[in-house]
């Protein structure tokens, strides 16, 4: 066997860089980035996690692996070799991190956390003292010209 290039390889990209064990949907993807990675097949070596398929891409320089992670995995890591007829050219690992938090714990935006799409000059005009601004290309209000400022602002709104 040759000489496997070494962990470290600056050369060499996987995305996303870095997966979490626990998840419902056990599918995974990599995207490996490499010169010539499409040529070469994929061993690895985890418990819990089997390689799929590999997937070369358009060009030589891609290459897709599908794993699945079994929900019984473990954080930890995955150690990848891709290999070019049976010769190892290239070895890394990859992280399974685990979850911090389940899925239960984890709650979604919500009205507390977002004002979506407010302009408060179309508001209330609740502070005067704002209105005039010598840098600004309008330098006054015109509240009846709808494509004019028209001096709404914060204190407006609340």
């Amino acid at each position: 066997m040759g000489q496997a290039q070494n962990v470290k390889n600056p050369a060499l990209r996987i995305e996303p860089p870095h997966w979490w064990t626990g998840f419902k949907e056990n599918r995974l993807q990599l995207m490996v980035h490499h010169k010539g990675i499409a040529n070469c097949s994929v061993h690895l070596t985890a418990a819990g996690v089997t390689l799929d398929k590999t997937t070369p891409g358009k060009s030589e320089n891609y290459l897709f692996i599908d794993l699945t992670i079994s929900p019984s995995t473990t954080a930890g890591t995955i150690h990848l070799s891709f290999l070019n007829k049976e010769e190892i050219v290239l070895t890394t690992t990859y992280e399974l991190k685990q979850r911090k938090k389940a899925a239960s714990d984890f709650i979604g935006f919500d009205q507390s956390d977002v004002v979506y799409l407010i302009t408060p000059d179309r508001f209330a005009n609740g502070d005067p003292s704002n209105d005039q601004y010598t840098y600004l290309k309008e330098t006054r209000v015109d509240r009846n010209d709808d494509y004019a400022r028209h001096g709404g602002d914060i204190a407006g709104l609340i």
